[in-house]
């Protein structure tokens, strides 16, 4: 069996392995780098529902090397209201350059 790389949520956003995305409601919010994806399971209602793990690569505006992998719902992380996928060229130059 393969990891699964990506995965569409309910809403239609495309979430994949190695984007980032940054909590929208604060300053110097946390940067998340998505690292993979569980199995996708069906809800009550026939809906795919998919946990996406994630690693803490930047907080309070300073590179941080976090080896704890949490987890967050898909739905829940392509959310508007709550988190955006980071687009900025320098953020994710300076957060690859950490990673490499």
């Amino acid at each position: 069996m393969t990891a699964m790389k990506q995965f569409t949520t309910t809403k239609d956003v495309q979430l994949a392995v190695g984007q980032l995305w940054t909590d929208i409601y604060r300053d110097g919010a946390r940067v998340l780098l998505v690292t993979d994806f569980a199995e996708p399971t069906t809800d009550a209602k026939g809906r795919a529902r998919c946990q996406v793990s994630y690693r803490v690569v930047v907080r309070d505006g300073a590179q941080t090397t976090s080896a704890r992998v949490q987890k967050i719902d898909a739905d829940r992380l392509a959310d508007p209201k709550l988190y955006a996928l980071v687009t900025d060229p320098k953020l994710l130059t300076w957060v690859r350059g950490v990673q490499a």
